[in-house]
């Protein structure tokens, strides 16, 4: 899968940014909503409209004065600047003061009180490596997922991992990107990992890359194929979108097609046969949901590629025509071969 890139942005770029233009080199984008408390970017509302109605993932993010306020303060006025988020969206807490109350029991108390704040969503922490480990040593932090700035400005490594973390959800590279579309000037970026604990890392939206260019959006339920007019639809649709079924699976060859009575239908896609089976009465791969992939090239069994019953009544038809006992024979051995 390439790397996801994505910008992370605040009063310090531009007022206008040209959304339609980033959203095709990123789906995510960070976005500084406060700092302190009773302070808010004053960029803030305007890139989360243009954010929001291009369809992108935002990370909300607040810079942290510990030196001045309370943990509990600084949570509750990004809480009230922010208001309800997107079910995708997140929070992040940006760690950097050198101030001696910045520590491991300032961030957490400001991680708890926001996860209480968004109904249990975990906040995420950003920090550097050197800070994580003179200043941020309490396993307790490690349950909220951390994005690692190291600015070697390969986007490509992955540095160590400092304790008491194991891994982390994102990297920012480098404090100077630039030509990034939409966007003038230089910022800071970042290449998102994603986290199973947060949500699906492989799923993709109508506006994530590349995707609008293979399909077109009918309405929330229905994705047609741009190349041949098949409809991804329903519960196969969902199951494509969490899975990044345009790398995985590829186009649908075919629409639905149906299995029995109840409901049950197979889909064709380039490279699987995906199953809506929720009653698993027809198969039940283990670990499985209402969807799942089906074997192909297989006779007669779910996934059964399209091309095995169009090749025999090729051959049958052959069959038919010849009147050479050799031939026949050939034909009946290839017959074997293909069921």
């Amino acid at each position: 899968m390439a790397l996801l890139a994505y910008a992370d942005i605040s009063a310090w770029q531009p007022a206008n940014v040209d959304w339609q233009a980033y959203k095709q080199w990123s789906s995510i984008v960070a976005i500084r909503s406060s700092y302190g408390v009773g302070y808010e970017d004053a960029h803030y509302k305007a890139y989360r409209s243009g954010a929001e109605a291009a369809g992108l993932r935002i990370i909300h993010y607040h810079y942290a004065y510990p030196g001045i306020n309370s943990a509990v303060d600084e949570a509750n006025w990004q809480h009230k600047t922010v208001g309800p988020i997107g079910a995708n969206d997140l929070l992040m807490l940006d760690y950097e003061e050198g101030n001696a109350r910045a520590n491991a029991s300032w961030a957490l108390a400001f991680l708890t009180q926001q996860e209480a704040n968004y109904g249990g969503k975990l906040p995420l922490i950003y920090a550097s490596d050197g800070y994580v480990r003179s200043r941020l040593q309490d396993a307790r932090l490690a349950r909220y997922p951390l994005v690692l700035a190291d600015w070697q400005y390969t986007p490509s490594e992955r540095p160590a991992c400092p304790p008491p973390w194991q891994s982390y959800i994102a990297v920012q590279y480098t404090d100077k990107q630039t030509n990034v579309p939409g966007i003038a000037g230089a910022i800071d970026a970042n290449v998102w990992l994603g986290d199973t604990a947060q949500g699906d890392d492989m799923a993709i939206t109508i506006n994530s890359p590349g995707v609008a260019s293979f399909f077109e959006e009918v309405d929330a339920a229905h994705w047609k194929c741009k190349s041949n007019g098949n409809i991804v639809q329903g519960e196969i649709l969902k199951f494509y979108q969490r899975n990044n079924g345009l790398l995985l699976f590829g186009l649908p060859l075919s629409n639905e097609v149906s299995l029995d009575a109840q409901g049950n239908v197979k889909q064709y896609m380039e490279r699987a046969c995906l199953v809506y089976n929720p009653s698993h009465s027809l198969d039940n791969p283990p670990g499985s949901s209402d969807v799942y992939t089906a074997h192909v090239y297989s006779d007669g069994a779910l996934g059964e590629d399209p091309l095995i019953p169009k090749l025999e009544a090729t051959i049958t038809q052959l069959q038919s025509q010849s009147s050479d006992p050799t031939d026949a024979a050939k034909l009946a051995q290839i017959k074997a071969i293909v069921g």
